[in-house]
């Protein structure tokens, strides 16, 4: 019964944001793109189709780790809707529900939930496309959970560490209210600034696993800092759904604020949160990598900047559902992938970085023409 109004509930909350039919668009899209891929892949590169079984295998294992670090919102929510029993009151009988309980259930929604949005298209996509990969989907399924379970107990261990986030006010940051609302809901819910750190590197670990054992990917090691940063900066758009899981426009109606202001404030916080993290991730990266490490803060916050105003003018302030919708999610990799996918082909030669910094000015230039004459009036 729970478990069943839980999916009543997560459908009307879509369905408040756009229509549901949409929704279904996502495990078309998931099945296109592995369905066309795989037979790109196979048709024009000399790599066996082993490669495409541990692409989708890594796919499974850190979303995962992503779908687990989610865990922090849901700590959040089951504190807020519960102290140790609360009584469902207004229904024709009245349960007593336990924290584990409700946090059990609102694992096994997300994995049936990831299992029919993207696994088992995917699964379907690469089996028709190259036959006999079952096994590899399987995989791909059994990893997506044992990562997934793995992480919300150490999501929780986390969250059990005294931190001082629990008494940061406004005095401590400087900027406008909302701005600094925004920084204070993070580090105020469960895992603090910490989750940001946690979401980014589940990206990261999938791209450092690619690189390093998928042979087809090899090619992104020739400039190991160019490709690192470039991916770098598309994984921030953690960051922005993280910025914008705490409140909604409507928790605003009541005060004289324009909504355009809310969202503007918001793309802000992105902006100054993502420079700080991308900077600490850059200097891991050289050290680790060499090279030149001006190029890399120019890929990296250049494709960051683009990647959060293409999130804010598709998604608003709703990118934890709306990304989920497939018209939505198609939109947006084709805004990004138009310019990524040749910077990360130019960066991976040895002589194509200035090719890359020409794709990049462009990039840049639209995001700031889209902020400043279309995203607050789209």
């Amino acid at each position: 019964m729970v478990l069943n109004e839980m999916f009543k509930e997560e459908w009307r909350l879509h369905s408040k944001v756009y229509d549901s039919k949409y929704l279904l668009l996502m495990p078309l899209l998931m099945f296109s793109l592995s369905f066309l891929g795989s037979n790109l892949i196979s048709r024009f590169s000399a790599g066996p189709r082993t490669d495409i079984g541990l692409l989708i295998m890594a796919f499974g294992f850190f979303t995962g780790v992503a779908t687990g670090s989610v865990s922090f919102s849901n700590n959040d929510a089951v504190k807020n809707v519960l102290n140790k029993y609360t009584f469902l009151i207004f229904s024709s009988r009245t349960l007593p529900i336990d924290h584990s309980v409700l946090r059990g259930y609102l694992i096994l929604k997300d994995i049936i939930f990831y299992m029919g949005m993207y696994f088992l298209p995917i699964g379907i996509g690469v089996n028709l496309a190259l036959g006999g990969m079952i096994p590899y989907t399987a995989y791909m399924i059994g990893l997506f959970i044992t990562a997934l379970i793995t992480t919300l107990l150490l999501a929780d261990r986390i969250d059990s560490l005294p931190a001082r986030s629990s008494i940061i006010g406004y005095k401590d940051f400087s900027g406008s209210p909302l701005f600094k609302k925004s920084l204070i809901d993070i580090s105020r819910s469960s895992g603090g600034f910490l989750k940001i750190i946690f979401s980014l590197l589940s990206l990261m670990g999938l791209y450092w696993f690619i690189i390093n054992y998928v042979p087809i990917a090899s090619y992104l090691g020739t400039n190991p800092l160019s490709s690192f940063s470039i991916i770098l900066g598309t994984s921030s758009v953690t960051i922005y759904n993280l910025l914008n899981t705490y409140d909604d426009k409507s928790d605003y109606s009541y005060l004289y604020i324009n909504q355009d202001h809310i969202l503007s404030q918001k793309l802000k916080s992105f902006k100054i949160l993502s420079t700080a993290v991308i900077t600490a991730f850059m200097i891991l990266g050289y050290l680790i990598y060499g090279g030149n490490i001006l190029t890399g803060f120019a890929f990296s916050l250049g494709t960051s900047y683009y990647i959060g105003v293409a999130l804010a003018y598709l998604a608003g302030p709703y990118p934890n559902e709306r990304m989920s919708e497939g018209l939505t999610s198609l939109k947006f990799l084709v805004m990004t992938n138009i310019f990524i996918i040749p910077m990360l082909g130019f960066s991976s030669m040895n002589t194509g970085t200035v090719k890359a910094l020409i794709i990049l000015v462009p990039m840049v230039a639209i995001a700031k023409i889209t902020e400043k004459y279309l995203l607050y009036k789209h």
